[in-house]
């Protein structure tokens, strides 16, 4: 997951990227100098990252557990 800036005819352009079920997913945000494409892209990436966050949390506490 993460947020790439992709060259298209010259122009930069913002995409959301991801995997959905194994397949590779990218989600057009708009143009790179777009303060909204760039808000829609933090928009799509936050909740992900935040979801990680709690995985990774769970995992420390149940390892440190065995220490």
């Amino acid at each position: 997951m993460s947020i790439q800036t992709k060259i298209v005819k010259g122009k930069k352009y913002l995409y959301f990227c991801c995997n959905e079920n194994g397949e590779p997913r990218q989600v057009y945000c708009g143009s790179d100098s777009s303060p909204t494409a760039k808000r829609r892209a933090a928009e799509l990436e936050l909740p992900e990252l935040k979801r990680q966050k709690n995985e990774i949390s769970t995992k420390i506490k149940r390892l440190e557990k065995w220490l």
